[in-house]
């Protein structure tokens, strides 16, 4: 009878696009008309929602969902759990300005950066932010990012006069993707 009706292994199936992320629906399949079911959709183990589908927020970027479904028929009930699906991490936007793309050489550049994820408020997170000349480095520097998505750097421009290259790297965090900016500035 019932093992035979429900195989956990293959029932329910939580599908949804390939690199599911935050706006991307999830629906079960695998599920039998022959049954009455609850879903509760899972992350981290918690129940975040209920229904038969449900639709990726940024809060769930990063993290693995599972849907328990609960089925019902004739007096019996079954509870199963899904494998998790893994939802991609929000893509990071960064950009780079500096106070001014010409100075004098030996004195300091200062590199205003910012981070903006879509749909998520505070990205936080590290930037690593290198000034290069010809490939070599002259200066680098690791800052947080606060969490209006903003840092600010002071990097000491080599005594030669020339092009300089600031390269800002974002390290992510658990829901934010990596991303990099760079830009050219010129010591007289």
């Amino acid at each position: 009878g019932l093992a035979a009706e429900v195989q956990p292994a293959s029932w329910p199936l939580v599908v949804g696009p390939s690199g599911a992320g935050v706006g991307s629906q999830l629906l079960l399949a695998g599920l039998s008309a022959s049954w009455t079911t609850q879903v509760q959709w899972l992350r981290g183990g918690r129940v975040i929602a209920t229904g038969s589908t449900y639709v990726v927020r940024p809060a769930d970027a990063g993290a693995k969902i599972s849907a328990r479904v609960t089925a019902t028929r004739g007096g019996r009930t079954v509870v199963v759990t899904s494998p998790e699906v893994a939802i991609a991490k929000i893509k990071a936007k960064v950009s780079v300005k500096v106070a001014k793309k010409s100075v004098k050489a030996g004195h300091k550049v200062k590199a205003t950066i910012t981070v903006k994820a879509p749909g998520l408020k505070k990205p936080g997170g590290k930037a690593k932010v290198t000034l290069t000349k010809g490939g070599k480095t002259i200066a680098t520097r690791t800052v947080k990012v606060t969490k209006r998505g903003k840092a600010t750097v002071k990097l000491p421009l080599g005594k030669a006069a020339g092009r300089y290259k600031v390269k800002v790297a974002y390290q992510g965090t658990s829901r934010v993707a990596k991303a990099t900016k760079s830009l050219k500035v010129t010591a007289k």
